[in-house]
């Protein structure tokens, strides 16, 4: 039955959905800054279709469109690949699905106006990513981390496969002139993007490479 019993399922999917984008996404998510709600489930042609829609940080859109408008090149580039920073804050649009033994199964071939905006919150959110990964190597932290955000840090420096990480005073004291220097956001940013080869090519960490080689070196010789 194509009815609001659904809107449970429908929210858990397009959450599991959205929060699979770059961590600035789930930042602002977390900061309840970004929200979606499903309505008016109904029958459509022995299908079910639900008003899907999102509402986005105005900030976030005026960032990434700034950006965009700075590099004329790149809007056309991205333009020409189909993806595009969303024009407004709220966003609707029909989400199609079917009914499987209780559970919500996506139609993804009718679903193609919710691709789009997928596709366009992921390019937005990746392009935020690596602009807010830029480190300023005279940049000072003004929020401390919190004594769960240090230990992870420091855990992972010590996963890193090197001699200056099994040294037990070398991973604290880089944590420590991290924190000094980069809020812990920024931090899971630049970790984000350190995993992504294609944001590492733009240059998005040069910033943090320089600070993270003085660092390096002031923790290699105490």
């Amino acid at each position: 039955a194509c009815n609001d019993d659904a809107i449970a399922q429908l929210k858990q999917i397009e959450t599991d959905k959205l929060l699979s984008n770059a961590p600035t996404f789930t930042q602002a998510w977390i900061e309840g800054t970004i929200s979606i709600k499903f309505s008016s489930p109904q029958a459509s042609e022995n299908q079910c279709v639900a008003s899907f829609e999102i509402k986005l940080p105005q900030v976030d859109l005026d960032e990434a469109t700034q950006h965009l408008d700075q590099n004329p090149a790149k809007r056309i580039l991205i333009g020409a690949q189909g993806y595009g920073v969303p024009d407004k804050t709220t966003i609707e649009t029909p989400y199609y699905y079917q009914m499987t033994d209780n559970k919500v199964v996506p139609i993804d071939l009718k679903n193609t106006e919710l691709k789009s905006l997928h596709n366009n919150l992921e390019y937005t959110y990746q392009l935020l990513a690596q602009l807010r990964a830029n480190v300023d190597e005279k940049s000072i932290n003004q929020t401390p981390w919190n004594s769960q955000e240090i230990d992870a840090a420091i855990q992972n420096c010590r996963n890193q496969a090197s001699s200056k990480s099994q040294d037990s005073n070398f991973c604290p004291c880089r944590v420590e002139q991290l924190a000094k220097n980069i809020n812990a956001k920024q931090m899971e940013l630049i970790n984000y993007i350190q995993t992504q080869p294609f944001s590492v090519a733009t240059g998005s960490l040069n910033g943090f490479q320089k600070l993270s080689e003085k660092i390096n070196h002031e923790c290699s010789t105490k």
